[in-house]
This record gives C-alpha cells, structure tokens and sequence, in this order.
C-alpha cells in the first residue's frame, strides 16, 4: 500500500534531504476517515521549501485517495491506523 502512495509522490524543488512521515486512517471504500497528522518528520531548506515539502506530501494523499482495495483488504485497513513516509533524497546519494 506504501507503493500506491509513493507513486502520487512528487518531492518539490529545494527539499533534498526532508522527510515526512504521515499517520491516517481509510474507510473500507479507500477514503480519508480524517485529516493526515504528522508523527514525524525532519525538514531541510528554507522555511517556503520546508512548507512547499509538507504541502507535497498531504496532497500525494489526497492524489492517491479514495485508494483502491480488495474488498478482504479494504476491511481490515478500515480498522488501522496507516503510516506513510515521504522523502526527497539527497541530490547525488542513494538515502
């Protein structure tokens, strides 16, 4: 499920190096029970690069959702709580 919203993802121009790791719930039919909370998250650059990394990655969220599921699937996300980190890696390292 990463997967799925890592393919939304599109790390912005001066976040190399930030990170940030989002907690939410899904319905059983992939959509947001609420807002997305930070739980984590280690941001680089200037303040506008720092708030233009937090932005991409809600909206990687909202991209992907309603998510796609398997019905058998669908019901147990429905009762947990998801974890995604979004990253944009240091120009020039493998991180």
């Amino acid at each position: 499920m990463g997967a799925a919203f890592q393919s939304c993802w599109r790390a912005p121009p001066g976040s190399a190096g930030s990170r940030i790791t989002l907690r939410f719930g899904l319905s059983a039919s992939g959509e947001l029970k609420g807002p997305p909370r930070a739980t984590f998250s280690a941001l680089a650059g200037r303040a506008e690069d720092q708030r233009a990394f937090v932005a991409a990655a809600l909206t990687a969220i909202a991209r992907c959702t309603p998510l796609v599921m398997r019905e058998d699937l669908a019901r147990v996300v429905a009762s947990r709580v998801l974890t995604v980190t979004f990253s944009a890696p240091v120009r020039g390292l493998d991180i």
